[in-house]
């Protein structure tokens, strides 16, 4: 009824549509935040706090290659670690709002396929094989699966958070008071549509790299492809669009993997 009613004249349709579109993205925006909250703040700052301890009492006061302090742990910098982890979620919040459409339709394991595709694609943002912190302090291997586990926790809390979002927010604006939650959603979807933009600008203007190179074919190449796909080969349009991430990240991926443990 809501689609019938605003599509009575051309404008009343491009307006729902418009509106459409703002939801989702503030729905990928919002999600995205609280998957970088968990994830990226949270998660990392607990990775963190073990590698102090396994890299012993001995090494406190050291400094890591990010130039922090080895066991001293501030309040403003893990607020500010949660703070910036939420909003580049956000932003990540977008790839998956693009690229959800051909992931498998299980919850879990629509999640951790997006954890992977995300830890091909940035991982080497994290990890990587010039960074003496993996294999100085603490265990090699502890440090490695912790960090790399925090891409699949992302993915695990995006998924259910999206989910969750879009059955409880309302496809059309509702009336009265209301309304104020889904001007909120609008206004978040603004920011997020402002931070990705901002962050692919960033990277197409930046040192060319797989990172890079991978964001610009997961934002704007694979929505394309998967468009011209959907009316040729449908069944095979998952593999087609996911083949190239897959393969093309996890080289450079392993390369780094390699240089911490050759160091």
């Amino acid at each position: 009824m809501a689609t019938r009613a605003a599509t009575r004249s051309g404008l009343g349709e491009w307006a729902f549509r418009g509106v459409q579109v703002l939801r989702a993205v503030g729905l990928a925006g919002l999600a995205g935040f609280v998957a970088g909250l968990v994830a990226g703040g949270i998660g990392s700052r607990v990775a963190m706090r073990v590698v102090s301890l396994t890299a012993g009492h001995e090494r406190y006061g050291e400094m890591t290659d990010a130039e922090a302090v080895v066991g001293q742990i501030t309040a403003g910098g893990t607020a500010f670690l949660a703070l910036f982890s939420a909003f580049i979620g956000m932003a990540i919040g977008l790839v998956y709002l693009f690229n959800n459409h051909w992931l498998p339709q299980a919850g879990a394991r629509r999640g951790l396929l997006f954890g992977g595709l995300l830890l091909v694609t940035y991982g080497t943002l994290v990890i990587e094989g010039d960074n003496f912190d993996f294999a100085e302090f603490g265990s090699p291997a502890l440090n490695l699966l912790m960090f790399v586990a925090l891409f699949p926790l992302y993915g695990l809390v995006v998924v259910p958070a999206f989910a969750w979002l879009d059955r409880h927010v309302a496809v059309v604006p509702p009336r009265g008071l209301r309304v104020m939650g889904w001007v909120v959603l609008a206004l978040f979807g603004l920011l997020t549509l402002c931070l990705g933009l901002f962050l692919l600008v960033a990277f197409a203007l930046g040192e060319v790299g797989p990172a890079s190179l991978m964001s610009l074919y997961l934002v704007v190449v694979a929505p394309l492809l998967a468009l011209w796909l959907a009316q040729r080969m449908p069944e095979k349009r998952a593999w087609l669009l996911l083949a190239f991430p897959l393969t093309f990240g996890s080289l450079f991926l392993l390369r780094e993997v390699y240089a911490i443990y050759a160091a």
